[in-house]
């Protein structure tokens, strides 16, 4: 199997197009083992679905959660492992499928991701178990137990949630600290929700406090 690479890219305005269209160069041009990739493109239709692997089009926009259902649905289909869910607004660096492949030499890991520049951090040769939802690898076995994202949640919280579910089933989250990737956090979603992010905000801890209530692992606790 190959691994699936798989965008969400929610088009609302130019400048959304201008993310992706970076973060496609990125990744042809720093992705040396084959791979396939996967689109889901939201509100306008400005990409040219014969450039991929699969390719959806939804005219309406939809929330992160709903994208990533939709992506991951569609690379399970093509037999991808693992499959890799990285976000219109981030750009890979030299090395990244090679660190995200070694990070699942763990047979603990059901999730792997990589550590980014807005952590401030340094690129270090170890691998810990942190969590990161930009850009973030599922094996195809887990997400075949863990099933797919809560769409109850709202542009936010639906992370967290899905890591929980992912510790519940006795996998762990790793972070490969060895690549940088550039991503700045809301860039897509964020100005576009204006004052409701707050209010939004609120509405998903609440409800991801509720549906895990209960919950002692110590995931759940530091995401609350």
């Amino acid at each position: 199997m190959l691994p699936g690479i798989l965008i969400n890219a929610f088009h609302q305005t130019p400048v959304h197009l201008s993310f992706t269209m970076r973060c496609l160069e990125s990744i042809r041009r720093y992705t040396t083992l084959p791979y396939k990739l996967v689109v889901v493109e939201n509100n306008n239709k400005w990409l040219l679905e014969d450039e991929f692997d699969a390719y959806a089009y939804i005219p309406e926009g939809l929330t992160c959660a709903q994208n990533n259902n939709v992506a991951l649905k569609l690379a399970s289909t093509l037999r991808c492992d693992p499959l890799i869910v990285v976000s219109n607004d981030v750009r890979v660096a030299p090395g990244w499928l090679e660190a995200i492949l070694e990070t699942f030499q763990d047979p603990s890991c059901g999730v792997a991701t990589l550590n980014s520049s807005e952590s401030g951090d340094e690129p270090e040769s170890k691998i810990t178990e942190d969590f990161f939802g930009a850009l973030w690898a599922v094996r195809n076995e887990v997400y075949m137990k863990v099933g797919d994202w809560d769409t109850q949640f709202c542009h936010s919280f639906d992370d967290a949630d899905y890591w929980v579910r992912v510790y519940q089933i006795g996998y762990t989250i790793k972070m490969n600290r060895s690549v940088l990737i550039l991503h700045k956090t809301g860039t897509t979603i964020y100005p576009l929700l204006g004052g409701a992010r707050h209010d939004l905000f609120v509405k998903n801890r609440a409800l991801f406090a509720q549906k895990h209530k209960g919950c002692d692992l110590p995931i759940f606790h530091k995401l609350k």
